[in-house]
Parts: C-alpha cells; structure tokens; sequence
C-alpha cells in the first residue's frame, strides 16, 4: 500500500522496492492509490527504475474504483431513475410492520447472529471475496465502539432484516463499509440504504460505498443509484 506518515517519500519507496525485489520476489506492487498520487509515484518510479535497470507500469484497476454519492439523493431517492427504489421501499412499508434503530451496545449481539445466519445462507467460507470481507466484520463488531464505528439495524416485527456499518472518513463523507440484509425481505436492502443515509445526511454531504470488487451484481446495485462520481484506483508494477 502506499506509505502514510512523515519523512523522505522517495527514499523510503526506494527502500520498499529494493528490499522487495532482493527477497526474491519478482514484482513490486503498490495497491490502491488514486490519481491525486499518481504523478508522485510516476516520477519517483522513472528514478527508481533508471537507477535499477528495471521497468514500471500504472494502470487502473476498475474493481477498485470507489462509488461515491450525495447523501441528500440517496436519502431523496426524487425522479425517474430511482422509481424502481421508490416502488421497492413502498412494497416494504406496506407489507411490513418495521422499525429500525442505531446499533448500540444493547442491540449489536443481534446484529451480530443475524449475520452469522446471513453467512450461512451465502456459503461465504466458499467465496474468498466474502470470507475476507466477513473477518474484517467480526473485526468491526468486537472493536465497534472503540472505533468509533456507527450503524443502524433494521427490523420486521422483532426480527433484523439488514444492517449497515460506517464511519466519518473527513469532514464531508461518510465511508459505508458493511451492508447486509434477507434477500428474503423484498425492499429490506433499499430500505436499510435509504434510512442510513437519511441519518447521515444530517451532517456530511456525500456518501462513499466503497467498490465493487469485480463482483457483477454488486457493480450493477452500485450504478443504479446513480453515482456522482467514481473514484479512480490504481497499481503500480516494477519488475
């Protein structure tokens, strides 16, 4: 990843890459950087490579790009792009006795075993993508209040039906990194979306859903809500 912190950035990318390459490995890559450290890493990578007789590429990995939104559009849901969302949160209502509520201390044991459930009904030990998702959550849920993590839940009658998990990534946006429900309960996953950013709208102006990690139907969910923008992510390469 590219380095945080203070000090000397192009000789501690020297020092990454010459300790990289002489453990034997036969690539050096930086993940996930966007466009605005693209030109610091594209000079420093024509030095390093003319010093070292080796080669560079960037390029942009789509399955990276981040999808960011306003949180008032996806709180609004207004025009005729989102009627297949309005229509699906008019069946949940109608249909549902419900109710949702911020997850706290008293509630996240439930959340948690809904997870558990939704887990078992996605086989997600058989899905990389999933299972490496899954720990960074149970990460999330036993150090959630020390975090500083925020949530709501969403419920029918006395049962959950989705979830989602985010925190305050700079003054105005909101990162959502968790997102379940029943696919059983028509409506839960618009609805569980509309609400949490009904809650953050309230003080941040744009929403970043984090990507689709090349997954097809989670990037078409992604693009129908209409994105403002998508962030662009790339890789570097010296070999």
């Amino acid at each position: 990843m590219y380095p945080m912190g203070e000090g000397n950035l192009p000789d501690i990318l020297d020092k990454i890459a010459s300790e990289t390459l002489n453990s034997g490995t036969k690539v050096v890559r930086f993940y996930q950087f966007c466009n605005d450290i693209a030109p610091l890493l594209l000079l420093w990578a024509e030095e390093f490579c003319k010093k070292t007789g080796t080669q560079f590429r960037i390029v942009q990995v789509r399955e990276d790009f981040e999808y960011i939104y306003l949180s008032k559009k996806l709180m609004l849901l207004e025009g005729h792009l989102f009627k297949p969302k309005r229509n699906q949160i008019n069946f949940f209502t109608k249909n549902n006795i419900w109710s949702w509520s911020h997850i706290t201390k008293e509630n996240i044991e439930s959340v948690k075993y809904f997870n558990t459930l939704w887990d078992s009904c996605k086989n997600c030990d058989e899905h990389p993508t999933l299972a490496a998702e899954n720990m960074a959550l149970e990460d999330a849920f036993t150090y959630f209040f020390e975090l500083n993590l925020q949530g709501i839940l969403l419920q029918v009658e006395d049962k959950i039906v989705a979830f989602s998990i985010g925190f305050p990534l700079n003054a105005d946006t909101f990162l959502v990194l968790f997102e379940k429900g029943d696919r059983a309960c028509k409506g839960a996953y618009t609805m569980i979306n509309k609400l949490f950013a009904q809650e953050i709208s309230k003080k941040f102006t744009y929403i970043n859903r984090a990507e689709d990690a090349g997954e097809e139907g989670l990037r078409k969910a992604k693009l129908s809500y209409q994105p403002e923008y998508l962030i662009e992510v790339n890789e570097l390469e010296i070999w």
